[in-house]
């Protein structure tokens, strides 16, 4: 323990004592606030009132420096009102009810900007996706139609798809990431043709296993390993090592993943409806926004929006499942009841037909 020396007003010099003795001492108005206080060991003198150790002694209390947010323990400087990070009034230390903070802005606009960031992209040369998006589809057409004239089922299809489907977001990554990107990129993933056919094939597996378990756990699958893809083709690793990192690099942003590709795919109704030829303009907008989080995730700036997920993301999210719920809902109620009713009445008119006499 620590020893003290207390040098009075006419020079006379007291101790050593322990910070405990000072305390009495202080506290018996044996030592004044204005008397000289110090190390026992050493000569560097100060006034007693001045010396935190001895302040709560003297009835002072230290002006904190600092205020922590007792909902998310954030620290902010003296002074501060309102902790932007949770919306609590630092004051009153109650939440500020409907208040949107920092973090959930971050995390709510992510798939908007994503989507944002991909149409971007799109507008700097839609003519160039648009090839690209058309040679992909022209190779698995002409695929398809050899395999049918060699009556070798999708054979081709099987063999080639995966890879060139790999290409097509290499073409969207680079464009991502501002590097120029033509035909070239689309063939890039056959320089290391097994590793990239058999990521895809095993995530399509999976997936596929998942979805028949009531489609929820393929969708999870997809979301969990979709960044897979990019660290294959960066890095040109092991396929499992690709997926493991998928796991840890997509860990907090699955709902907004899901979000970016559900508004992707909307956007991709608008191409549609342009009689088909939009989808060669609609259809790269979803990799582009995946491939955006992706990069951003992997330069360790999306660690805020990790630990939010707002209510407006899982309805983006869920959009499909609602759609198909209304589409499910008009189909039951203006086609199948009505023939369901119909043929009620009709079975019920068999029913209370007279029964023909009996033969003599």
């Amino acid at each position: 323990m620590e020893k003290w020396k207390v040098k009075k007003s006419d020079g006379k010099v007291y101790g050593p004592a322990d910070t405990q003795t000072m305390g009495q001492w202080i506290r018996e108005k044996r030592v004044l606030p204005t008397d000289l206080i110090s190390p026992a060991d050493k000569e560097e003198w100060t006034e007693a009132s001045k010396i935190p150790d001895f302040q709560e002694f003297f009835g002072i209390t230290q002006e904190k420096k600092e205020i922590i947010c007792p909902q998310c323990g954030k620290v902010w400087p003296q002074g501060a009102v309102l902790c932007t990070a949770c919306g609590t009034n630092l004051k009153t230390g109650k939440k500020i009810r409907g208040y949107i903070s920092s973090e959930e802005t971050v995390a709510e606009t992510l798939s908007t900007k994503a989507i944002g960031e991909g149409l971007r992209i799109l507008r700097e040369s839609p003519l160039s996706f648009a090839g690209v998006t058309f040679l992909y589809f022209l190779i698995l057409f002409v695929l398809g139609a050899i395999s049918k004239r060699l009556q070798i089922g999708n054979l081709l299809t099987l063999i080639i798809s995966p890879v060139l489907t790999l290409g097509f977001f290499n073409y969207c990554l680079l464009r991502v990431k501002g590097e120029k990107a033509g035909i070239p990129a689309l063939f890039y993933p056959f320089t290391f043709f097994f590793p990239a056919w058999g990521l895809v094939v095993l995530l399509r597996l999976m997936v596929f296993i998942g979805g028949l378990f009531f489609v929820i756990p393929g969708i999870i699958l997809s979301l969990v390993f979709i960044f897979s893809y990019f660290i294959l083709l960066e890095n040109k690793g092991g396929v499992i090592q690709a997926l493991k990192e998928s796991i840890k690099l997509s860990e907090g942003l699955r709902w907004k993943i899901l979000a970016t590709w559900v508004l992707g795919s909307l956007v991709n109704i608008l191409g549609v409806l342009a009689l088909g030829i939009g989808l060669l303009f609609t259809i790269p907008i979803a990799p582009l926004g995946i491939a955006h989080l992706y990069l951003q995730a992997k330069e360790g700036k999306l660690e805020e929006a990790r630990k939010v997920t707002t209510k407006k993301e899982i309805l983006i999210a869920l959009l499909p499942i609602v759609i198909c719920g209304i589409i499910f809902v008009v189909i039951f109620l203006f086609g199948v009841l009505p023939i369901l009713s119909k043929f009620l009445k009709e079975l019920h008119t068999v029913r209370n037909l007279p029964s023909s006499p009996p033969l003599r």
